[in-house]
């Protein structure tokens, strides 16, 4: 959960940026360990947290993601999160199989999002 909630806090704007994830890796783990309310987690688990925000972004990641590694989840979520650009997320692009079937929640998830921003506008 701390990989997504800060793996594209960084990012200046939607298009292509191979650093946004290095940005994020480096400034944004405060932000995490807010978040959790104090939860500690070891440092070994904020090195691998460290290590798929920083993969994602990376046209050429150091290490092949390896299937049920965290950057690989990381990657198929970021891949889902397509929909906030209109865009139909391209499940051969998907390390897992499975995330294609979360493709549905998604757009629901961004719908849902959008009408919060609306009803807070304008309330």
């Amino acid at each position: 959960m701390a990989a997504a909630l800060i793996h594209d806090l960084s990012r200046k704007n939607d298009g292509l940026c191979f650093d946004h994830g290095l940005w994020a890796k480096e400034t944004k783990r405060p932000i995490a360990e807010k978040m959790f309310l104090g939860y500690q987690l070891p440092e070994e688990d904020w090195r691998s947290i460290g290590e798929a925000v920083e993969a994602h972004s990376r046209h050429d990641p150091p290490t092949p993601y390896a299937q049920g590694s965290l950057t690989a989840l990381l990657k198929d979520a970021d891949g889902l999160d397509r929909v906030r650009l209109s865009e139909s997320p391209d499940p051969a692009y998907f390390r897992h199989p499975f995330t294609a079937e979360y493709v549905g929640l998604a757009w629901d998830l961004l719908d849902r999002s959008l009408g919060e921003l609306e009803l807070a506008f304008f309330e």
